[in-house]
């Protein structure tokens, strides 16, 4: 039995319920602003994995934002695009960081051979990124809250909380099913 049919009932629930209690905020939210609304990405073919768990948290949190936030249908359409954005800006700043720590790592592995220079490049590059993706954030963050008013932009904050907390509990789920389940097929060799 693969990992792949062991997780795809998981993605098949939570894509199902993603769509279920966002159902009702597409209505909601007009056909116009429904037409600007994120569809499920398909599942990967190597099944579940947490790139895939942001892509349907993203595609969740502009599903519910427009009735977490109360918002009306106009700010809804120029919601979606501001959000879109603030979620590619996160993105890129986590992937950029997550890549340089890999290098980081790779560089200065004790097996690795000695290259003070790259070693110097690479954190040099990190510690631009730290200072630079933080103010992207900001910016995107700032683009949403021109929008909204001042019981929105609190609410939004609030929503991204929960939506994280959300993200962080079903990751370890999913994390913790990974690890059983391989742990049951070395079981079974």
């Amino acid at each position: 039995m693969s990992n792949r049919r062991c997780f795809t009932p998981l993605v098949s629930t939570l894509a199902l319920a993603l769509l279920l209690v966002g159902g009702g905020t597409l209505v909601a939210a007009g056909q116009q602003a429904a037409t600007t609304a994120p569809k499920p990405p398909p599942e990967p073919r190597n099944g579940i994995t947490p790139a895939y768990l942001t892509q349907l948290f993203d595609a969740y949190e502009l599903l519910e934002a427009q009735e977490a936030l109360r918002l009306s249908d106009e700010q809804y359409e120029e919601f979606v695009i501001r959000l879109k954005d603030l979620q590619t800006v996160r993105r890129q700043h986590q992937g950029t960081r997550l890549r340089l720590i890999t290098e980081l790592r790779k560089l200065t592995n004790p097996n690795a051979p000695p290259n003070e220079a790259a070693v110097k490049e690479r954190f040099e590059a990190l510690q631009k990124q730290e200072e630079t993706g933080p103010v992207a954030i900001k910016r995107a963050h700032d683009r949403i809250d021109e929008i909204l008013d001042v019981y929105q932009r609190a609410r939004f904050r609030v929503f991204e909380e929960q939506l994280e907390r959300r993200k962080f509990d079903l990751l370890s789920r999913v994390r913790g099913a990974r690890q059983r389940s391989q742990q049951n097929l070395s079981r079974m060799r």
